[in-house]
């Protein structure tokens, strides 16, 4: 709902600027003013679907509301600051590695089947290969289409990568290994583990 208000104001924001194009040329401050505000609108919006995103992983997780999520998200975002910034770059980097490398393949893949067709494939999975003068336009539409199945899976990919970044930080929040009653239960676990297993071995 609050980035459904954002984009309606974006939105009105828009028809506002192209309603006073002629009075931003006559006064530059007016038109100073419309850009600050749209810059400001672009990234208030952005700010609020990353936190509202990571909020949906925080009531993943803990199964709170959603408006405590948020609280909780933003809490562990900003004391998590450095490593979210880290971890998001190198994300983004590696995701878009993913997708060029994805796309590059495919375009490769298609120009050595257009090229050099396989000998051992049905005629009915080759087609009329013969027949293409230039493999340009079949690589384009292979690069468009490997670029839309690329991007659905890499955003799957960032989600992970999203969610394990929250648990990270829910883990430091919560003190990790430093969690005295946390090690204690783990301890207990292990030693009743353990304890079973002897139990059926002797058995």
């Amino acid at each position: 709902l609050i980035i459904t208000v954002i984009q309606i104001l974006r939105i009105m924001l828009e028809y506002i600027d192209q309603q006073t194009k002629k009075l931003q040329e006559d006064n530059k401050i007016v038109k100073v003013l419309m850009c600050c505000l749209r810059v400001y609108l672009w990234c208030f919006e952005k700010c609020v679907k990353f936190i509202s995103f990571n909020a949906y992983i925080i009531v993943a997780m803990k199964g709170t509301s959603f408006c405590a999520s948020v609280h909780t998200a933003f809490s562990l975002i900003l004391a998590n600051l450095a490593s979210v910034a880290t971890v998001n770059i190198i994300s983004n980097y590696l995701i878009l590695l993913g997708k060029v490398g994805v796309v590059g393949l495919s375009m490769l893949a298609m120009f050595m089947m257009i090229d050099d067709p396989p000998d051992n494939m049905p005629s009915m999975v080759l087609g009329d290969l013969g027949k293409i003068s230039s493999p340009i336009f079949p690589m384009l539409v292979t690069g468009i289409v490997a670029y839309g199945v690329a991007t659905g899976f890499m955003a799957l990919f960032s989600m992970a990568i999203d969610t394990i970044l929250m648990c990270y930080c829910e883990d430091q929040d919560t003190g990790g290994s430093q969690n005295e009653s946390l090690n204690k239960y783990l301890e207990d676990t292990k030693k009743n583990a353990f304890s079973q297993y002897s139990q059926l071995s002797s058995a």
